[in-house]
């Protein structure tokens, strides 16, 4: 046991290697360069303009180069929440609802006359899985592919996470945690806004353009929602519109199927 007289040890702890170097009192040589960006930028305009046009700049630029809030300099805070409006105007992967064909049942027409089915199904997440069950996943997988008669596309994709199933009720809790409930109501569909979950569709098409070619492709589809449900991927058969809007995002064009 060592003597208390001796104190605590003292381990020394290195720089970090990744820190950003510091140019006299500017955080960094980028925070240095932007500096001189705006007093270049109002030595550029005192060529025709009074000198005292030019004094704003480099004050603006220096006030902007080592001023910080919350560890972030304010062209760093205003790229960030122009890339959040960003992120909340962009649309989801998909098409426009005028774009959608009407489609009837779990059987869709190209308008060459081939039919064709299409299963949904969600990502397996692979990151922390050990070696075994990675290893029999594949071989799963790998029969089920096996098992897939005639053409078979796959088109894989990503989409935002749906907020929905982690929001908290409106008529949960006290009145005094609305606010509460509020801010938690934003902070999720902020994260879910960031965060895309991968989808893959998978097509299956016809032989021929017969309406045996129709029951057929049905069929398949079917048993390939039931060979992936053991995969645990949640398959889902697409049915009249989903189905229609996954075939155009694919590229297809479509004409009714038959009654």
């Amino acid at each position: 046991m060592p003597d208390p007289a001796e104190g605590a040890p003292v381990v020394y702890l290195p720089e970090r290697v990744d820190r950003r170097m510091r140019l006299g009192p500017f955080p960094s040589v980028r925070d240095a360069l932007k500096f001189l960006c705006w007093a270049a930028a109002g030595a550029v305009l005192a060529t025709w303009l009074p000198l005292g046009f030019w004094l704003p700049f480099p004050i603006v630029g220096f006030a902007v180069a080592v001023g910080r809030v919350d560890g972030e300099s304010a062209d760093e805070r205003m790229v960030r929440w122009v890339r959040f409006r960003w992120i909340r105007l962009r649309p989801g992967v998909g098409v426009s609802p005028r774009a959608v064909p009407r489609v009837q049942g779990p059987i869709a027409r190209r308008s060459d006359g081939r039919y064709l089915a299409a299963v949904r199904t969600d990502g397996v997440p692979l990151a922390y899985r050990p070696p075994d069950d990675l290893a029999g996943l594949f071989d799963r997988f790998r029969d089920v592919l096996r098992g897939v008669s005639g053409a078979l596309v796959l088109r894989a994709y990503s989409v935002p996470v749906d907020a929905a199933p982690m929001l908290p009720r409106t008529a949960d809790g006290a009145p005094s945690l609305a606010p509460a409930r509020a801010g938690y109501t934003e902070l999720v569909r902020v994260l879910c806004l960031r965060r895309r979950a991968r989808r893959v569709d998978l097509f299956l098409l016809s032989e021929n353009a017969t309406a045996e070619g129709g029951r057929r492709v049905r069929e398949r589809a079917r048993a390939l929602a039931d060979g992936l449900a053991t995969l645990a991927v949640g398959p889902t058969v697409l049915e009249g519109r989903a189905l229609g809007a996954a075939v155009s995002a694919a590229g297809w064009n479509l004409t009714p199927p038959d009654p």
